[in-house]
This record gives structure tokens, sequence and C-alpha cells, in this order.
């Protein structure tokens, strides 16, 4: 009962930060990054919420809640036929057809285009934990993966020549040289410029970045 009650206090109190994603090109707004924060529920470490909801059972149930609640702030703001960048990690989810079936319904519900749906997928490292979830979310075929790079989870350049993603976020410009000079990667490069760091769009762009955000 008190975890229950500490998982409904959460997303009652859960914030949700709509990070604008530039294409740099176009100089346009492509869509919006979902940062979610569990500060007011007591978290202020996002991965020990997720950590705690795979160890309880919940972590498909608890991931549908917020994407439930991610597109109610969405409809209220107005972004709900913008392109919503959702980060998953993929490692983590073991049901991914009650996940896949609930995000189904959820996009059936908000009236919401599939193809402005994208699903970030943190933690794609070997074909173990990506086999089930691809399979899944292959049956809503037109939502987007995109491929998230961290420290922990380095890109697999095999995986990336295969599954072509839609779009991959490398986590350094080192990293988006080495994509763009792979002439078998044509996903769209994503890079987060940190507060510290003062590049101009013409000079990301002539890195090999096509889209961009501020965090």
């Amino acid at each position: 009962m008190a975890v229950n009650n500490l998982f409904k206090t959460l997303l009652e109190k859960a914030k949700f930060k709509f990070v604008p994603v530039y294409d740099l090109k176009e100089d346009t707004i492509y869509g919006y990054k979902i940062i979610k924060d569990f500060d007011a529920g007591g978290y202020s470490n996002k991965e020990e919420v997720y950590d705690l909801a795979f160890d309880e059972g919940i972590l498909e149930f608890f991931l549908v809640k917020l994407q439930e609640k991610v597109y109610q702030t969405a409809e209220e703001l107005g972004y709900k036929d913008c392109k919503l960048f959702h980060t998953l990690r993929v490692n983590y989810i073991d049901d991914a057809q009650y996940f896949s079936s609930a995000t189904e319904r959820l996009i059936s519900t908000f009236s919401l285009k599939k193809e402005n749906i994208i699903f970030e997928l943190k933690g794609a490292c070997d074909w173990k934990n990506l086999d089930k979830f691809l399979e899944a979310v292959d049956e809503n075929d037109d939502c987007l993966i995109m491929f998230k790079e961290s420290a922990e989870f380095p890109l697999n350049p095999n995986m990336i020549r295969y599954l072509d993603p839609a779009f991959i976020e490398a986590m350094s410009l080192e990293s988006v040289k080495k994509l763009k000079a792979d002439k078998e990667v044509e996903s769209k490069i994503i890079y987060k410029i940190s507060p510290n760091e003062k590049y101009s769009k013409k000079e990301l762009l002539k890195m090999g970045v096509d889209l961009a955000y501020t965090l």
C-alpha cells in the first residue's frame, strides 16, 4: 500500500518541461523534448524513480501513466500537434507488448499523430534488450525511434546501420563527427548544447548537427 501511495504521489506531483528542439537548417522549432521532474515528490534523481518502479514490477504501467500526463500537459500548452521526444530506458522494459498497446490507446484517446511521437531509446546497446521492444513498437509503425548516446550506453555502429533510426542524439561533437563520417548513417543528428557552449547555429551545422536544444 505504501508503495502504491508513493507512485500515486509521484504521478500527481510530476512536472514536465517542454524544451524546444531546433531545426538548424530551417531555423524553426522542430519539436519538444520532454524533461520529467520528480523533485516535488521527493526524488531529485529520476533514475531512482525508474529503478524503484522496475524493482516493484510496475515500470511499464508507471511509464504509461506518465505519458498520459505528458499528453494532457501538451494539450493544455498547445503542443499536442508538435513532435514530442520521450526518453525510454529500453533495457528496463520487460513487457514491451503492454507498453506498445497502451501507447496506441493513448495516441487514439488524445487524437495524436503517430509520426509526432518519437521514442528516445536510452540503453539501446545490444540486440537482446531491443528485440522485443522494437517488435512490439513495429505495430505502431509510424512512431519514430531515436538512439540516445550516454557514457553508460555508447552507440553501437552496427546496430545503427542495421536499424536506421530516424534520429541519433550524440553526447559529444566528436561523436557527431564520427557519425557524419559514416556514409551508411542517414539519421538526423541531435546535439544538446550545454550552457557553457557558445556555438552558433552555422557552426553546429558545419560540424554535422541537424537538430539542437539547450539544457
